[in-house]
C-alpha cells in the first residue's frame, strides 16, 4: 500500500510540474512583444527629433515679366535658418499675390543639397502679359485719350476679360461724346509670354436728338412732360445728346409724374428711330393715362363723445 501511495503522489507531482511549465513559456513571447512596438517608436522618435537641413541659398526660378527681387521681398525663408515646411507653404501663397493682379499660374518649392544644408527654390509659371497695344481707326480721339479710357496697358497680366472691359469703356467714351454708332472689336497677337492687342475702332457720324415726340398725353401738355426729361432736342442751347440709359431714367420720372396726380395705372414707354447719315435720333414717347383716382370726401362720426372732454 505504501508503495502504490507514493507512486500516485509521483505522477501527480510529475503533472504539476508540466501543468506549469506551457503558463511560463506563454509569459514569456507575452513580454518579447510588449518590447518590439516600444523599439520602433523610439526609432520613429529619434526620427522626428532629427534637426531640420538648414537653408543655404534661396532661388526662383521661371520669372520672366516679375523682378526677382519683388519675389525675394515675399520669401520669409532665410539662409542660415532651419528649413520650415510652414514658412514655406505660406512664402507660396505670398509669392501668388506678389501684384495685385496675381500674375503666376502656378508656384511650387523644392529642395536641393548644397553646401552641407540645402537650396530652396521656388519655380514659378507666369501668366501671359499685355505687349504692343494698337488703334486703328479713331479719327476723332487720340491713341492716347483712348489708351486712358480703357484703363489697360503694357505690362500687366492679360486676359479676355480685361480687354473686354477695356473695349466697353472706349465705347461709353464715344457715346458720351455723342457717337452712338461706335463700335470697336479687338484682336491679339501672341508672342512669346506676351500678348499683342490691336483695337480696331469704326467710330460712325456723331448723332444728336432731332425731335422728341409724346403721344397720348391729355393730362400735361407736352411742354410740363419735356421738363420733367433730361433727353433734350438738340438746339443752340442744348447739345442734344443721346443716351439710352438717360433715355430709360426719362421714362420712369414720366411714370412717377402722372402716378403723383393720381394717375396710379400710367404707363410710359419709349422707342427711337436714326437717321445715321445725317446723324439724328428721333424719339417717341408713349403714354398710357389710365384713370385718375381721386379722394372723396372724409366725414367722421363721434358715438361716445364723452372720451373726448
Amino acid at each position: 500500500m505504501t508503495m502504490k501511495i507514493k507512486a500516485k503522489l509521483a505522477v501527480l507531482s510529475a503533472i504539476a510540474i508540466v501543468s506549469v511549465s506551457p503558463l511560463a513559456v506563454a509569459e514569456e513571447p507575452a513580454v518579447v512583444k510588449s518590447e518590439a512596438p516600444m523599439a520602433a517608436q523610439e526609432t520613429a522618435a529619434a526620427k522626428d527629433a532629427a534637426p531640420a537641413p538648414v537653408v543655404k541659398k534661396v532661388t526662383v526660378e521661371g520669372n520672366t515679366s516679375v523682378k526677382l527681387e519683388k519675389i525675394l521681398g515675399k520669401i520669409s525663408a532665410k539662409t542660415g535658418e532651419p528649413l520650415s515646411k510652414e514658412r514655406v507653404k505660406t512664402d507660396i501663397q505670398s509669392v501668388y499675390a506678389v501684384n495685385d493682379d496675381y500674375p503666376f499660374m502656378d508656384v511650387q518649392a523644392e529642395t536641393r543639397d548644397f553646401e552641407g544644408g540645402v537650396e530652396l527654390v521656388f519655380k514659378v509659371k507666369e501668366r501671359p502679359v499685355v505687349g504692343e497695344i494698337v488703334f486703328k481707326g479713331n479719327d476723332e480721339y487720340s491713341d492716347k485719350t483712348l489708351l486712358e479710357e480703357a484703363k489697360i496697358k503694357e505690362g500687366e497680366v492679360y486676359s479676355s476679360y480685361k480687354a473686354a472691359i477695356a473695349v466697353e469703356k472706349m465705347k461709353q467714351y464715344y457715346i458720351g461724346k455723342g457717337y452712338n454708332l461706335i463700335k470697336i472689336e479687338y484682336k491679339t497677337g501672341a508672342k512669346g509670354n506676351t500678348v499683342n492687342l490691336e483695337f480696331n475702332v469704326t467710330e460712325g457720324a456723331k448723332m444728336h436728338v432731332e425731335k422728341i415726340t409724346i403721344n397720348g398725353n391729355r393730362a400735361f401738355p407736352e411742354k410740363k412732360i419735356k421738363k420733367e426729361m433730361e433727353t433734350e432736342e438738340s438746339s443752340f442751347f442744348a447739345s442734344g445728346k443721346f443716351s439710352a440709359e438717360t433715355l430709360d431714367k426719362d421714362v420712369k420720372k414720366i411714370t412717377t409724374l402722372y402716378k403723383e396726380e393720381g394717375y396710379m395705372n400710367a404707363k410710359a414707354s419709349s422707342k427711337t428711330t436714326q437717321d445715321e447719315k445725317e446723324g439724328k435720333i428721333y424719339v417717341q414717347l408713349d403714354v398710357e393715362e389710365g384713370g385718375q383716382f381721386t379722394v372723396g370726401d372724409i366725414s367722421v362720426e363721434v358715438k361716445n363723445p364723452e372720451i373726448y372732454a
